[in-house]
């Protein structure tokens, strides 16, 4: 029985110029069958669903350090972060809706699940615990520490490309401890952490749309 014929190559011509003979019949790989860019036009939607839950978050710290800031000036703070945060919402999702779909989106992942429960658990019991011993006035702080290393575990868990969120949480926490145990009382240290961590997360919000703007072009 003679052997059954060798595949015939086809030819397939490289940027170069030079034919690439390829085999008949042998499928592409999957790199090459997935149009280039893909993967990261999908995972641009998770990132642009990151920065809506910024510029949510930055408009409540934004409305929780002006509670603290005198009558005159609280009402101008207040409508400046919610238009801020406004504008970064929706331009966000304006560039979400034109992404691809998200292949690997990280929403909502069994992992992001987790690590948002034992967020949300720190919170509540750091929150209590400072109620219980007559320390209310750090819980403005200890809430944008633990929302700060929150990001610093997402950025390293889901290869976001900055820390800036966290690290001006953890910075706003810290200004925050500080003004308290300084004598500034309640409502100062509120304001303190809450216009900080606000300020933080609005230019996070700005710089990961300059990317994404520059992504799409």
């Amino acid at each position: 029985m003679s052997n059954p014929p060798a595949p015939m190559p086809d030819e397939r011509t490289e940027p170069g110029g030079r034919p690439e003979p390829q085999l008949h019949g042998r499928p592409a790989p999957a790199d090459e069958a997935r149009p280039r860019g893909a993967t990261a036009r999908s995972s641009e939607r998770s990132r642009l669903a990151g920065v809506i839950v910024v510029g949510i978050f930055a408009i409540g710290w934004g409305q929780w350090g002006a509670s603290g800031l005198p009558k005159s000036t609280s009402p101008i703070v207040r409508i400046l972060v919610i238009a801020l945060g406004l504008m970064t919402v929706i331009r966000a999702n304006q560039l979400r809706r034109s992404a691809a779909d998200d292949a690997d989106s990280t929403f909502p992942s069994r992992e992001y699940i987790t690590l948002v429960a034992a967020e949300v658990a720190a919170l509540m019991v750091g929150a209590v615990v400072l109620g219980q011993v007559g320390e209310p006035a750090y819980i403005a702080p200890w809430i944008a520490w633990v929302v700060g290393v929150h990001f610093l575990v997402f950025a390293r868990r889901f290869a976001w490309r900055d820390n800036f969120a966290g690290a001006g949480l953890i910075m706003a926490a810290a200004a925050g401890a500080i003004t308290v145990a300084a004598g500034g009382g309640r409502h100062h240290g509120q304001a303190v952490t809450g216009l900080i961590a606000a300020a933080a997360l609005l230019v996070t919000g700005a710089m990961r749309l300059s990317r994404a703007r520059k992504a799409a072009h």
